[in-house]
């Protein structure tokens, strides 16, 4: 325990910064100290969980192993704040997976085909056709 507190003097600063980007990503959540002092705590709490697992003889550094369990602990605290009922952390990646799909292809639609008219296009020059 005396070595997991020496890393966690060293990498809190790496720590802070995953969880301050994951906050901050959308730009839709604004710093909110009670909220970050959630995440960090989800965060420790998941490298508390995977700190026996780790075995040092597979020469990876331990933030490197911890890396995806950091991450569902991020995605677990965001998956109870958000109104939605989920049955597992695995259903609510796959609804974020879905809904990134869906709001990336509306960009790249528009960007692969330019000379197709939006819906705002199209009613506009319906409109003037009627009152011109």
């Amino acid at each position: 325990m005396l070595y997991f507190c020496f890393f966690l003097h060293h990498a809190e600063k790496r720590l802070n910064s995953a969880i301050y980007r994951f906050l901050t990503r959308n730009g839709i959540d604004r710093y909110d100290p009670a909220r970050f002092l959630d995440y960090k705590l989800e965060v420790l709490q998941m490298l508390l969980y995977c700190l026996p697992r780790f075995d040092p003889e597979q020469e990876t550094e331990f933030l490197k192993y911890t890396k995806h369990y950091v991450r569902d602990g991020l995605l677990f605290c965001r998956m109870m704040v958000e109104a939605g009922s989920f049955a597992s952390l695995a259903e609510y990646r796959h609804v974020r997976q879905i809904g990134a799909i869906y709001n990336n292809s509306a960009k790249t639609a528009q960007k692969s085909f330019p000379s197709l008219p939006s819906k705002a296009d199209t009613r506009m020059k319906a409109y003037l056709r009627m009152n011109c």
